[in-house]
């Protein structure tokens, strides 16, 4: 299993001219196609003490960003990091969170790709 979740998260579909988002029937804005997937992460944000949120989930991904189920909600603008459940977390992705919403199972939360590196959060 590859340890960097660059190559985890699948490619994008194809876009859809006439894509309508299914929560509110209106038109997608995103600039680049998304996939659907359940891929298990372990989330912190950086540059706080505070231990990691275990039991994540990204949902969706694209080019530019992912849609990341946390079980506590982080603030919008703040920057997270989301490493693969059970990998180093130097293998990690960071991320600006750009919108939140309380779901049944946790925080669903949009983000913004911010880059890769190895980090060590």
């Amino acid at each position: 299993m590859p340890s960097s979740l660059s190559f985890v998260i699948p490619a994008p579909a194809a876009p859809a001219a006439d894509k309508l988002h299914s929560d509110r029937g209106v038109r997608e804005r995103r600039s680049s196609p998304r996939t659907e997937c359940e891929i298990p992460v372990t989330t912190r944000r950086l540059g706080r003490a505070e231990p990691p949120a275990f039991g994540a989930m990204i949902r969706d991904a694209s080019e530019h960003g992912i849609g990341l189920l946390v079980p506590r909600a982080y603030q919008i603008g703040s920057t997270v990091v989301v490493w693969l459940a059970g990998q180093n977390p130097r293998d990690a992705i960071r991320v600006e969170v750009v919108r939140c919403r309380r779901e049944a199972s946790g925080w669903f939360h949009g983000c913004k790709r911010l880059g890769e590196r190895d980090l060590a959060p």
